[in-house]
């Protein structure tokens, strides 16, 4: 269970920690360090899905051009090509 201030023998009051150097300080979450990891999670989200669309994108014209290679080789007709 968190109890704040009171984990494993810290304490947040300043004449405590100070008198008695065996207690330590209790640390206190920064908020600016969640903010930047959310912000951080956001941009490497975005750039991962830039990514998988940009790879899509590449195999999709690799096959255009095998296809349109393969019917320039062959002499046929466009068939199957987007117009």
């Amino acid at each position: 269970m968190y109890i704040p201030g009171n984990i494993d023998g810290c304490s947040d009051d300043k004449t405590v920690y100070l008198t008695d150097l065996s207690i330590p300080r209790c640390s206190k979450r920064s908020w600016l360090a969640v903010i930047m990891f959310f912000v951080y999670i956001l941009t490497m989200s975005i750039m991962l899905i830039n990514l998988l669309i940009a790879i899509f994108r590449f195999d999709h014209l690799m096959f255009y051009a095998i296809c349109v290679g393969a019917q320039s080789t062959l002499g046929g007709e466009k068939t199957f090509l987007p117009e």
